[in-house]
């Protein structure tokens, strides 16, 4: 019987998340989507990595910076654009500009001067926004219940995956060229995955207005109170990440050696993949807001178990088990976005969830990187768990907000 349940169990699961795909159509989509988004990690690190060629990590993260910069802050236009117009000219267009900014930074960075930032920023800017439209997608298409939350679930788990395959890929590509060449190839890729998702009849067909909306005027995501809880949760959280993104290298490098960090990272991303595998195996669409304010008290705990590593080893299994909350509270998020927000407002509501997680990121890890030069990782480690823990307030109020209604459905 051990036998037949370890042969069934992991069938079962994949059966469970292939429904949320079933469809011709819907499957189209998900594998374009997954193709654009593969090489995202690899196009910010190998900036780093070109731009280290000839300058300084001043230089470098200056122009990461202002590329991730150019990504928030056209992120949110895009999305509104995408909910006014359709998927469709949006794809098309970030899909052939991105690549061709790219490859011309690349191509002639040491002539550039001052328009380096401006053209990196511009080409940040034009990342196509692959994810907010197969949330989207996700939330408009998926009718059923329980299919939607192994769709987003799906999504929760792909991020942690890319997390990992960024690196990875670009390792591959450094054997056999150069930063310049894999930057090149990894952002042709983006493009044409997001092409190729512009081009599937889901995409194509999908509006974000409601069936016989007319011209009446938009909701606004921000017009939702509970909505706005929610970013208020969603900040803390992801600037307690940004900080243990830096906390965790320092620490490898002072108890082991600096190759370890890729080796916590790997086990953190894991832990995120189990967590949200399991989450996924059961039918939790409902109270999300109660879900959301306990998944939120799990993962301030999980954040404050390194505190307790006293070398490697131990953080690896603090972050593994730490970890195992980070896809099923992500899961939730994009339940609550589709819940919360208005059907005309779907690819905007996830552009702001997305901004908010990298401007939220970037803020901890700059917080993070200022503490350390007179802390201890370990002392990063306990600030953001008080960081995460303050997410608490605002996903109590947003549970409360949420008490009594059978399924939130973006009422202003």
């Amino acid at each position: 019987m051990a036998a037949e349940a370890t042969t069934t169990v992991p069938a079962g699961i994949v059966r469970r998340y292939a429904a949320a795909v079933g469809t011709r159509e819907v499957r189209a989509a998900f594998v374009w989507s997954v193709v654009s988004r593969l090489p995202l990690m690899l196009i910010s690190l190998g900036l780093t990595l070109f731009v280290l060629r000839d300058g300084t990590y001043q230089q470098a993260g200056t122009v990461v910076g202002v590329f991730t910069a150019g990504v928030a802050v056209v992120g949110l236009p895009v999305g509104r654009l995408i909910d006014r117009t359709g998927q469709t000219a949006v794809l098309l267009v970030t899909g052939v500009v991105f690549p061709v900014l790219v490859v011309v930074f690349v191509s002639t960075f040491d002539r550039l001067g001052p328009w380096a930032l401006p053209l990196i920023f511009a080409a940040g800017g034009s990342r196509p926004p692959v994810s907010p439209a197969i949330r989207a997608l996700w939330g408009s298409v998926v009718a059923d219940g329980e299919a939607r939350l192994r769709a987003f679930g799906l999504e929760a788990i792909l991020a942690e995956f890319f997390s990992v395959s960024g690196p990875l890929l670009l390792s591959l590509g450094l054997l056999v060229a150069t930063p310049a060449v894999a930057l090149s190839v990894g952002a042709v890729v983006v493009g044409a995955g997001a092409v190729g998702l512009a081009t599937t009849k889901v995409s194509r067909t999908w509006s974000g207005a409601a069936p016989g909306a007319g011209r009446a005027p938009r909701s606004g995501p921000m017009r939702s109170r509970p909505f706005r809880l929610l970013l208020a949760a969603l900040a803390p959280g992801a600037m307690a990440i940004g900080m243990v993104n830096i906390a965790i290298p320092v620490f490898a490098d002072r108890r082991g050696g600096p190759v370890l960090a890729g080796v916590l990272f790997a086990v953190w991303c894991a832990g995120s993949i189990l967590g949200g595998v399991w989450y996924g195996r059961r039918d939790r669409s409902r109270l999300a807001g109660r879900q959301f304010l306990i998944l939120m008290g799990l993962f301030a705990a999980g954040t404050a178990l390194p505190i307790l590593a006293g070398d490697p080893w131990s953080l690896g299994l603090a972050l593994a088990v730490g970890g195992t909350v980070i896809a099923p509270v992500t899961t939730v998020e994009y339940l609550l976005v589709r819940d919360l927000v208005a059907a005309d407002g779907l690819a905007e509501g996830f552009s702001w969830v997305a901004t908010l997680n990298v401007l939220a990121t970037a803020a901890g890890s700059q917080l993070a990187g200022l503490l350390l030069a007179d802390l201890s990782p370990r002392a990063v480690f306990t600030a953001a768990a008080l960081v995460a823990l303050s997410s608490l307030v605002p996903a109590a109020l947003l549970a409360r907000a949420l008490t009594g209604r059978a399924r939130p459905t973006g009422e202003r």
